[in-house]
């Protein structure tokens, strides 16, 4: 039995695992592609993005979970310091709409009222820039101010006919509004300009890739996530930019000596 080549066998598999923790964590980034052949790099299998995780020690999976934590932790760092405000503003359109977002525990079993979670969020359809919030109620009290502080004077919003956003145009001053009733029409038959399915497409998109079993603080990280990639375009960025853009980002929350580092 040659020993040699045994241990020689057992490292190079131990390297190939390796090399597939590190490709699976910078998938998860979407730093890379996940169709074969499209990264940039030796047979498409492991590009330049891959490798510097790979030179970092992202070995266990508990150590790229603890990345990918962190993150998603660095998107809500960045939108809050590099956002511009508000969204939308003069002649933008937003669709608003709320979202129930259910989970069952263990994948098993019926749905609680307690592990059912309500998400507000908007869309712009010219700039495609996203808000999404946890809430707790659906009334005048919480959805309001969230739209007075998420969305800018002079925007066109559309939504459904849920009663609080009737009063966008009483109780709030500097936004035109019209409403589809979808309980008759997905599209206002009178105006092929009003419906909400931006909107209902995005919590196709954010439901799509959200684990669960979730509390609301993890649902906010992930929601933040879905905003980053919407903000910055992430789909038309090529590896190299995504890579970047993350590594320029990260260098503002920990700039190092003398610099004011972003915060929340």
């Amino acid at each position: 039995m040659d020993i040699s080549y045994d241990a020689e066998q057992a490292e190079s598999q131990q390297v190939d695992r390796d090399d597939n923790k590190a490709v699976r964590f910078a998938k998860y980034l979407k730093l890379i592609d996940s169709d074969p052949g499209t990264c940039p790099g030796k047979n498409g299998s492991v590009c330049g993005q891959a490798m510097v995780l790979k030179g970092t020690d992202v070995g266990s999976e508990t150590t790229i979970i603890h990345w990918a934590s962190f993150i998603r932790e660095c998107y809500g760092v960045v939108l809050a310091n590099d956002r511009q405000g508000k969204i939308g503003g003069p002649e933008l359109t937003l669709e608003i709409d709320e979202s129930h977002i259910r989970a069952r525990k263990y994948e098993v079993g019926r749905v609680l009222r307690s592990q059912a979670v309500w998400a507000f969020g908007s869309i712009c359809r010219e700039t495609r820039e996203c808000f999404l919030v946890p809430v707790v109620r659906r009334d005048a009290a919480t959805l309001l101010p969230l739209i007075e502080k998420n969305i800018e004077q002079g925007t066109h919003i559309i939504s459904d006919m849920w009663r609080v956003y009737g009063l966008i145009p009483t109780q709030l001053q500097g936004y035109t509004h019209d409403a589809v009733n979808h309980s008759q029409n997905f599209v206002d038959p009178n105006n092929p300009d009003v419906d909400t399915q931006n909107a209902e497409n995005m919590w196709g998109r954010v439901k799509a890739n959200l684990p669960k079993n979730l509390t609301n603080e993890q649902k906010g990280a992930y929601f933040s996530k879905f905003m980053y990639e919407q903000k910055y375009k992430w789909v038309d960025l090529t590896t190299g930019q995504r890579f970047k853009l993350m590594c320029d980002h990260i260098s503002h929350i920990y700039p190092g000596p003398f610099k004011v580092p972003w915060t929340i």
